[in-house]
């Protein structure tokens, strides 16, 4: 069953070396192109990956050599499909919920085991371990959601974890790390607590939230208004051999097609609530979240009190609550931003390191740094610290889905979280291995190749299952040095003869046969 361009190209995953992950299988239905396999009424063979791959080649061709003869290189077009169930493009009848047929009508594709499955996932909005996310055109198909509390990583730009939740219908409350946050007096009342949670909950104390925000905000920029784009937003070129790629550079993971004439272009949806523009603002975030933090962390905003954290503390959440600074003369405004940065973050630290010291008196947490750890340093140190006291709760009390937050986050915990036998979910791996594109891509690339690509510098050629008379023209291409760098070749069978995969081998470069 081809869903995307990744379930075509991405073989089935093998288990992973850390027993805390269980290494599920990838999205159901991913199969790799080296054998074509016809799949209920849909034939590989007639995939759009291979109508390029046959393209492509052709535009090789044309750059290397000439064809040695006119043979054809068979084509087909590419099969649209809406709604799959059981690897079958399913079509509504008139028992039916009008939700399926909408379903059925949109530009998206679906994947469902049984037709009791689809019903339950569109009608009747159980909790399930797939669902759509339209934004970015993505399918995805998570193998702990709804079965077991698990940690996901994300990028705040891309899909976010209160994206799945509401897509894959999850009634249980989740953990969040871009909800408002929770202090150690919470904590401590709700410490003996058993009834179970019923709201969505923030992953992290609020005081080491409230540190970090101010360590990466940036007072400049209020000074100086946000320049007119004076050219368009760069589009990340599409890899050789594949029809289609996601922005990675800038998280948001939007999805890259190619447009009428062959160039990169951003996939743009007919659905106005499945825009694709990218509104995170990490500057804008920080400086919302110190406004409105600030006010949980030091709810006592005497400036008596608030002075034993710095004793210009109010004042400086004054100028930037109230604004004051717009009063001064230009010049001064930037020295006095950046006092008012300094002062906070200074008085917030010392916040941390209480509640921090705190929490270990009140709470007694066990498997976290102790306060005079010297590892402890920086904003995240705390954040880290707070967040796996977080995630050690939700996971003994199972009354949370699953915890989301920040991919760096998870780099820094996963080792620990193996150890608890939590599992997760890697950024990478969500998107790699757990989820497909969910448009069928129809527009074919032009029959060349683009201007900027250097074949000298084609290390692996994909050809799937195209099949040609053409080969010869890639073995001589490789052996003039025209393709220098060719290591491996995909080629069907009966593309190929023992003497010129003979030449091949002798020139270095594998030959796997499909």
């Amino acid at each position: 069953m081809e869903r995307g361009r990744k379930s075509e190209a991405r073989p089935p995953a093998k288990a992973a070396a850390d027993p805390s992950r269980m290494a599920p299988a990838p999205v159901r239905g991913a199969r790799s192109l080296s054998k074509a396999q016809p799949l209920g009424n849909f034939d590989l063979e007639r995939s759009p990956r291979v109508t390029q791959q046959r393209q492509e080649f052709a535009a090789i061709l044309g750059s290397v050599g000439q064809r040695k003869s006119q043979g054809p290189i068979a084509d087909a077009p590419p099969v649209q499909r809406k709604i799959l169930v059981d690897h079958k493009e399913y079509s509504p009848t008139k028992e039916d919920d009008p939700a399926v047929a909408d379903a059925a009508r949109d530009e998206f594709l679906r994947d469902y085991k049984t037709k009791e499955e689809m019903s339950a996932h569109l009608v009747a909005k159980t909790p399930s371990s797939f669902g759509l996310i339209k934004k970015r055109a993505l399918w995805y198909d998570l193998p702990y959601l709804s079965k077991e509390f698990f940690v996901l990583g994300e990028s705040h730009a891309g899909v976010r974890g209160s994206d799945i939740k509401e897509a894959s219908n999850i009634d249980k409350p989740i953990l969040y790390e871009a909800f408002v946050g929770w202090s150690v007096s919470e904590m401590q009342k709700r410490k003996d607590e058993t009834s179970a949670p019923t709201k969505d909950m923030g992953l992290e104390e609020n005081s080491s939230k409230l540190l970090r925000a101010l360590e990466v905000w940036n007072p400049q920029d209020l000074l100086a208004p946000p320049s007119p784009r004076t050219a368009p937003e760069q589009i990340p070129e599409i890899p050789f051999g594949e029809y289609s790629t996601r922005d990675t550079e800038r998280g948001t993971r939007r999805l890259v097609v190619r447009d009428e004439s062959g160039k990169a272009a951003w996939w743009s949806s007919k659905e106005k609530a499945a825009a694709q523009t990218n509104t995170y603002d990490a500057n804008k975030e920080a400086l919302d979240a110190i406004l409105d933090l600030l006010k949980r962390v030091f709810p006592d905003r005497n400036a008596r009190r608030l002075a034993k954290y710095h004793k210009k503390f109010a004042e400086a959440w004054d100028i930037l609550s109230e604004e004051s600074w717009k009063k001064e003369p230009e010049q001064q405004r930037l020295v006095i931003l950046l006092n008012v940065s300094d002062f906070l973050r200074e008085g917030t630290t010392i916040r941390v390191q209480e509640e921090y010291e705190w929490l270990h008196q009140a709470i007694k947490p066990a498997d976290l740094k102790a306060p005079n750890d010297p590892a402890l340093k920086s904003a995240d140190d705390y954040r880290n610290e707070n967040i796996f006291f977080s995630l050690l709760r939700a996971h003994a009390s199972g009354g949370y889905s699953f915890a989301a937050m920040g991919e760096q986050h998870l780099v820094a915990l996963k080792k620990r979280l193996s150890a608890k036998k939590i599992p997760y979910i890697t950024e990478d791996d969500f998107y790699n291995r757990y989820s497909v594109d969910a448009v069928t891509i129809s527009r074919k690339p032009p029959a060349e190749l683009p201007r900027d690509l250097n074949l000298a510098n084609v290390r692996e050629l994909n050809l799937g299952n195209v099949i040609t008379n053409q080969t010869e023209v890639i073995v001589e291409a490789v052996e003039s040095g025209r393709l220098s760098q060719l290591k491996v070749l995909r080629i069907n069978a009966r593309s190929m003869t023992p003497p010129l995969r003979g030449r091949l081998l002798s020139c270095g470069v594998e030959v796997i046969l499909t």
